[in-house]
């Protein structure tokens, strides 16, 4: 797969991924500057609603059976606590939600960056230290004010490397389009591009043609009537 197609997946799946432990998330590191708090206060809550905290899942009695306390070296084996089990990659305290949006806003705009959280609230667990480094990948390559229209339109951006943003293409702006025109829709018609996008890469590692299958399952496996079939007799 080529990193210009990765770039496009990798986005797409922010979009619609929560899985435990997807690299672009960090806890967020401290931002050079602060941005307001009313926009921070409407980010910070924006997050909260999409994301709420949930209570850690209770061990049962029986996980600790047969464990032993050291390992045969002697070192002590150190057990999954229910608040480490229950871990994910949103679990990021306010403080963190906060440096975040402040990174975001420094580099884009308070008000740009508090759409961008409306929009995907996600954003605030990505690692914030990748936002100015690929802004300027991608300002070398669209131009600063393209750059900033294609990553409100695509906030989900931002969870890519400087390394993948410097392989952008055009694409990548027009898949921004994409993703804007179709947010009102829902998350389901995103996860259907990412499908899309994905399809060619694996048609290449198979060597099965599986849009063509697809095309045939769906018109030329349609049952046809004879010629002479009179309808409403």
């Amino acid at each position: 797969m080529s990193r210009k197609l990765v770039v496009l997946v990798i986005a797409s799946a922010a979009a619609v991924s929560s899985v435990h432990g997807f690299s672009p998330f960090r806890p967020a590191a401290s931002a050079p500057s602060a941005a307001s708090s009313a926009q921070a206060d409407e980010a910070v809550t924006a997050f909260a609603k999409r994301y709420p905290k949930k209570a850690p899942p209770k061990r049962f009695f029986f996980e600790s059976w047969g464990v032993p306390a050291r390992d045969v070296d002697g070192t002590e084996i150190k057990r999954a606590t229910s608040e480490s089990r229950g871990r994910a990659i949103f679990d990021i305290d306010e403080k963190q939600q906060r440096s975040t949006f402040a990174a975001l806003a420094e580099v884009y705009g308070e008000d740009s960056a508090l759409q961008m959280i409306r929009d995907a609230p996600g954003v605030l667990a990505f690692r914030p230290e990748n936002f100015g480094p690929t802004f300027r990948a991608w300002s070398g390559i669209f131009g600063e004010e393209e750059t900033r229209g294609m990553v409100a339109r695509n906030p989900n951006l931002l969870a890519v490397t400087e390394a993948d943003a410097a392989e952008s293409n055009e694409q990548t702006m027009q898949f921004s389009y994409i993703l804007s025109a179709t947010r009102p829709i829902g998350p389901y018609i995103n996860f259907f591009i990412l499908v899309l996008l994905l399809l060619p890469a694996a048609e290449q590692i198979t060597g099965i043609p599986i849009r063509a299958q697809l095309l045939g399952e769906v018109f030329y496996k349609i049952p046809t009537l004879p010629p002479d079939t009179v309808f409403g007799s």
